[in-house]
């Protein structure tokens, strides 16, 4: 028969075995605390001397991160702990057969009944097969043991101990000191627990005033020395990289000790480190003195820098210097847009969109707007404008919210302005010198006229057409143009003035014709005698001050009969027959020599170069060409066949100038001849039969030697040149140029005997028109005698 194992333990044995359970619990959560109470102490102490130690040396406190390590080690320590004597114990899972262990090693008597009564009593062995009698007897003789047992035994209170004799020192410390100096122990809890920054309590006290930088301004002076306080805020500031920086502190003079000197401790980010002394600045003020650093490494300061103050026991710590950027102005454009009378009609952007650039200069009266961009969101931008007649003074800067851009106006600008611009960042650092721009005014400058009088001399008749032509600029175009004739006592009140259509390159052309204007009543006939003054004026459209009137030259014509003006014309004419006459002799003598060129300058023998036949060259060519005596001194040393050929070039050069000089001769008379046409034309003198005399007698041959004859002269000139060397071709070109300049004589000859014949004719019609005058003259006076008799009859005292 099987045997049946029972379902339950002992109620005896259970009770006992609980209370096991709840001392091992309640053991563990005693040596927990006594733990952490310990962790917590000892970090304290070492904290507390590590940090109050050294400053009682004149040393630094732990920095922050030092202490937060030791409070991070406290922690984790304590955490730690908790986990491995608190947790981990305290939640685990204490079985039955666990506690009977442990008491069955502390209590030899239960001999293991203990430990068979607690595992055959377990529900999961009721399906094994053993003896009940023998499982009731083991767990009753284990029930009786069990109320013997002395739970206290298992535990050992060792570790208990040596805890407690840690704490209880170093809280009896704790106590003596929070006793003697709570103040002490407030901080060392606020810097060791809250990683507070306040220093322990020093002989000296130092307190940081901040850095001085230089203010930079748009109405600042240059060379100015003003500075101004920069804080620091949280330990930190930021300055200008590059710039002039002085570090400030003071030291309490009332209740402490100041130092002699006071040290900085640096180190830059890029690991330099040093160290030097601040030196004092004035007296004590205020019951502070000020200690000041001026020089490296914060003089020209170009990376940031971690700065400890140290003046005998007292320190300040950690102060940051940050060299940034200093916010640059990196381009800037020019918007601007012209006065109303200079703007494209319709156009609604600015009339120049430009970037700046040195020498630039802005039409007068012109609005322009500046719009600049930076290297750094900007705070603001200072700027002043002066225009050289007064202080420079502020204008307003419109810059976006934290934008990098910025412009400003600038309104009718009429003379040359200076601009002064200084951007601000975000953390008002400014630029470390103002950014100078100076922008030039083109002024609006009168028109210039070119004003001349086409086909007219000093003198003219009284039926005058006076043709006038000219060229009126301006820099922005020319808007009226007048041309004016006035008497010359009274040039201010013109009798007659006419505005003139000015083409788009500035030209202009116009006639003011006297006998149409008499004939339409503008004013009286002018008479012989009369001076009139002829002039144009042009203006441009210029409205922003006093108008812009250019008169021209003034152009003085006498009024004569057509008789005198004839007879001036006549002078003309003979003085042209006269300059005709000797280009003629010139021409003769360039025939001769180049026919003694032919005959005796390629025969190996010098020609000769007597005066009756030298070439009639410009008196410049004379001066500055040496003779063939003189390149006879200079040239001894050369062969005598080279020095020929140089003298025999010589010669046909001043054939050459010889030629163009009568051409150039030539093509004048033919230009005196069409005034003197144009002349007659415009004074209304003029008869077909003169005209034509001139123009195909003496102009249009004159035209004709000159582009043809003489034109082929030269060229045949120029070709004995270039084959001066060759004595086979160059003299039958020689000849050539003979027949050629014999023939321009003769076709010039023959134009003199036509301006003879033509001055013949004048002389005839001299005779005709004394004729006709005396005809005149008789008639007149035959007229009076007549009216005189007719009154003589109606007499009353006819007797």
């Amino acid at each position: 028969m099987a045997a049946q194992s029972p379902s339950t333990l002992d109620p005896r044995i259970g009770r006992v075995l609980a209370d096991l359970r709840r001392r091992i619990r309640r053991y563990v959560t005693i040596e927990s605390i006594l733990a952490v109470i310990a962790v917590l102490l000892s970090g304290f102490w070492i904290g507390l001397l590590l940090d109050r130690v050294p400053p009682l040396f004149g040393a630094l406190e732990m920095p922050r991160s030092a202490r937060a390590v030791v409070l991070g080690i406290v922690v984790v320590t304590v955490a730690v702990a908790l986990y491995r004597l608190l947790v981990s114990r305290l939640f685990r899972t204490l079985p039955d057969k666990s506690m009977a262990l442990l008491l069955e090693r502390h209590h030899p008597q239960f001999s293991g009944r203990l430990m068979t009564a607690v595992e055959l009593s377990h529900p999961q062995r009721s399906t094994e097969t053993h003896s009940s009698a023998l499982l009731e007897k083991v767990a009753a003789e284990a029930a009786e043991l069990v109320a013997d047992v002395d739970p206290r035994k298992v535990f050992r209170t060792i570790p208990l101990r040596n805890k407690g004799a840690a704490i209880v020192p170093m809280t009896l410390a704790l106590i003596a000191l929070a006793v003697a100096s709570p103040a002490t122990v407030k901080q060392g809890l606020q810097r060791l627990l809250l990683i507070s920054d306040d220093p322990w309590p020093r002989r000296a006290d130092l307190r940081m005033v901040g850095v001085e930088v230089p203010i930079v301004g748009a109405l600042e002076p240059s060379g100015s020395s003003s500075v101004r306080l920069v804080p620091f805020q949280d330990n930190q500031v930021r300055v200008a990289k590059g710039g002039a920086v002085t570090l400030r502190i003071e030291a309490r003079d009332e209740g402490a000790e100041v130092p002699e000197v006071c040290t900085v401790y640096y180190r830059s980010a890029g690991g330099v480190r040093g160290q030097v002394n601040m030196r004092r600045s004035g007296r004590v003020r205020d019951g502070y003195q000020s200690f000041v650093l001026d020089g490296p490494p914060l003089a020209g300061i170009a990376d940031d820098l971690v700065i400890h103050i140290q003046g005998l026991d007292d320190r300040l710590d950690d102060f940051q210097i940050f060299a940034v950027d200093a916010p640059s102005i990196t381009s800037l454009q020019i918007e601007a847009t012209y006065p109303p009378y200079l703007r494209t009609e319709g156009l609604a952007t600015a009339d120049l969109v430009t970037p700046y650039q040195p020498g630039l200069r802005i039409r007068e009266g012109s609005s322009i707007l500046l719009r600049g961009t930076t290297g750094a969101p900007l705070a603001r931008v200072e700027a002043a404008i002066s225009d050289g007649d007064g202080a420079p003074a502020l204008v307003p800067v419109d810059v976006p919210s934290q934008g990098q851009d910025f412009s400003l106006r600038v309104t009718d600008l009429r003379q040359g302005a200076s601009i002064v611009m200084v951007p601000f960042d975000q953390n008002e650092i400014s630029a470390p010198s103002p950014s100078r721009y100076f922008l030039g005014v083109v002024a609006d400058a009168p028109p210039e006229v070119q004003f001349r009088l086409r086909g007219i001399g000093p003198s003219v008749t009284a039926k005058v057409r006076i043709p006038i032509e000219g060229i009126a600029t301006d820099d922005y175009g020319v808007s009226q143009m007048q041309v004016q004739l006035a008497p010359v006592q009274d040039a201010l009140q013109p009798v007659h003035s006419e505005s003139v259509a000015v083409g788009r390159d500035g030209n202009f052309e116009t006639t003011i014709d006297i006998r149409d204007l008499t004939d339409a009543g503008r004013f009286a006939a002018p008479q012989p005698g009369d001076q009139w003054l002829v002039y144009g004026e042009a203006s441009d459209a210029y409205d922003l001050g006093p108008p812009h009137v250019t008169r021209t030259n003034l152009i003085r014509v006498e009024i004569v009969t057509p008789d005198n003006l004839l007879a001036a014309l006549e002078r003309r004419e003979l003085a042209l027959r006269m300059r005709l006459e000797q280009l003629i002799s010139e021409t003769k003598n360039l025939r001769d020599g180049l026919d003694r060129l032919r005959r005796e300058g390629w025969s190996g023998q010098e020609p000769a170069g007597s005066p009756s036949v030298s070439f009639a060259a410009p008196r410049i060519f004379q001066e500055s060409t040496p003779q063939p005596d003189e390149l006879s001194d200079t040239s001894e040393a050369e062969p005598e066949a080279d020095r020929a050929l140089q003298v025999l070039r010589l010669r046909i050069q001043q054939a050459d100038l010889q030629t163009a000089k009568t051409g150039d001769e030539l093509t004048g008379i033919v230009a005196a001849i069409d005034d003197i046409i144009l002349e007659m034309q415009n004074n209304r003198v003029d008869t077909p039969d003169r005209i034509e005399r001139l123009s195909a007698g003496v102009r249009n041959p004159l035209g004709n030697v000159v582009s043809g004859s003489l034109f082929q002269l030269r060229s045949q000139i120029f070709a004995i040149n270039k084959q001066a060397g060759d004595s086979a071709s160059a003299p039958e070109l020689a000849a050539t140029a003979v027949q050629t300049s014999e023939r321009v004589i003769l076709e010039l000859t023959e134009i003199l005997e036509q301006m003879l014949d033509l001055e013949s004719y004048n002389e005839v019609l001299d005779m005709v028109r004394g004729l006709i005058e005396q005809q005149e003259s008789l008639i007149e006076a035959t007229e009076d005698r007549q009216q005189k008799s007719l009154q003589d009859l109606f007499r009353e005292d006819r007797p």
